[in-house]
């Protein structure tokens, strides 16, 4: 049986857009790492099962949508052609970005992975690094964050060339103050997290006006070098324990 989920919270990010849509599920499970990795298959299709219940709660709709995917590997709901999704998992979170059709989405979440230390040559240009050190607080962080920024912006415009370094840095920013405060919804955790024994889930207390405030969030701009479009502005923030970075375009 798969450990069972401690807590689920479901947030929403704030100040986006009319019609665009950011959700972030944060939960954590009971149980030894061994364990966990072990029924990884399992863990994998909860967590779509998460998913399907975040898009059903984030549309109001009566039960959880089908969920399809393109070629290239890109989301859509193909009972919603109305709607344009992009998706993202790390350990313990969720991210789900919802914008009307005439919009092109980018969204990704990630936590801290020492790996990314050797492998910058496969996404870093030269200067990118040293435009984020000064602002952020360590390296592995700005490497972290390099990484999601580009990760989203592939799913927001598919190089054709499938290479990261195809987006170049050149512009970064932070907020003057961390944004993003959100609620939580529903108030019952999902039975996607559940074992067989759901009685023994514990509900989230509700949190304080400062647990899901981002340490730090802020503005990067890219150079794509294949878009005719050129510069694409991307969100990003830094929380304790993932990084989420997000974009759109309009078609």
């Amino acid at each position: 049986m798969l450990p069972r989920a401690s807590s689920v919270q479901i947030e929403q990010v704030e100040g986006l857009p009319d019609g665009i849509a950011l959700y972030l599920c944060r939960f954590t499970s009971k149980g030894r790492k061994e364990q966990l990795s072990g029924e990884r298959k399992e863990q994998l299709n909860r967590g779509r099962e998460l998913v399907l219940h975040l898009i059903q709660e984030a549309l109001s709709l009566p039960s959880p949508p089908e969920l399809a995917h393109h070629p290239s590997g890109a989301p859509f709901l193909p009972q919603h052609p109305e709607k344009s999704i992009s998706i993202s998992h790390a350990a313990g979170v969720v991210a789900v970005l919802l914008a009307p059709s005439a919009y092109r989405l980018g969204v990704d979440v990630e936590r801290r992975r020492p790996q990314l230390l050797r492998v910058q040559a496969k996404y870093l240009h030269d200067d990118e690094l040293p435009m984020l050190l000064p602002c952020v607080p360590d390296e592995l962080t700005a490497l972290t964050l390099l990484w999601s920024a580009k990760e989203a912006l592939f799913k927001l415009l598919q190089p054709p060339s499938q290479s990261l370094l195809d987006f170049r840095l050149r512009d970064f920013s932070l907020l003057p103050s961390a944004s993003g405060r959100i609620g939580l919804f529903p108030s019952a955790p999902h039975p996607a997290l559940c074992g067989s024994d759901c009685s023994s889930f514990a509900a989230p207390d509700q949190p304080s006006s400062s647990d899901f405030r981002p340490i730090s969030s802020g503005l990067l701009t890219f150079e794509a070098s294949f878009s005719s479009s050129r510069f694409v502005p991307l969100s990003f923030s830094l929380y304790d324990d993932f990084l989420l970075t997000y974009c759109w375009t309009r078609e």
